[in-house]
């Protein structure tokens, strides 16, 4: 629990062993995966207690949890306010993908979208190529730096297409 980025996610998980007060077999597999360590834990809910009670003790002034938009994890950060919640891309470009299915009508801004967020994942993996394991962030190489900056300023324009689409939304 001294490291201060975590991958999380839960998933149903069938066990069939009767507990008291639990009704039904259906329990869920948490994990949370650290640069060092891949936790898993079998629990019988879903809900926000199960991730409270595992990061209550960290040992950071701030945590990054990278995670869906589950509202277990909005509410953990709410309790516990070290925690900063990254959302996943991969989520956010499925539900895009899910609209597309949804309303072919608008397929082609979906696609447009989906291909933003592809040019992220682009810029993120040669920023990650020149990433030096061995030294903090101040001390990276300027390539790595130069990466950085790009997927910043993709980061915030995307950012401000989001803000005027949405600005023009609620204008009419």
């Amino acid at each position: 629990m001294t490291e201060d980025r975590f991958h999380n996610d839960e998933s149903s998980w069938k066990a069939f062993e009767s507990v008291e007060g639990k009704i039904g077999n259906r329990w869920w597999l948490w994990v949370r995966r650290s640069a060092s360590v891949v936790y898993f834990q079998i629990a019988p809910g879903r809900g926000a207690d199960v991730p409270v009670e595992h990061f209550k003790n960290i040992r950071h002034q701030k945590i990054i949890v990278v995670c869906d938009r589950y509202s277990a994890y909005k509410s953990m950060s709410k309790q516990l306010d070290f925690i900063i919640l990254a959302f996943c891309w991969a989520h956010v470009r499925r539900d895009f993908l899910d609209v597309a299915r949804k309303y072919p009508d608008l397929e082609e801004w979906v696609l447009c979208w989906v291909e933003k967020i592809g040019k992220l994942y682009h810029i993120n993996n040669l920023r990650c190529k020149e990433f030096d394991q061995k030294l903090p962030l101040q001390w990276q190489p300027a390539s790595f730096k130069e990466q950085h900056e790009k997927l910043v300023e993709k980061m915030n324009s995307i950012a401000q297409e989001r803000d005027i689409f949405i600005e023009a939304r609620h204008s009419c």
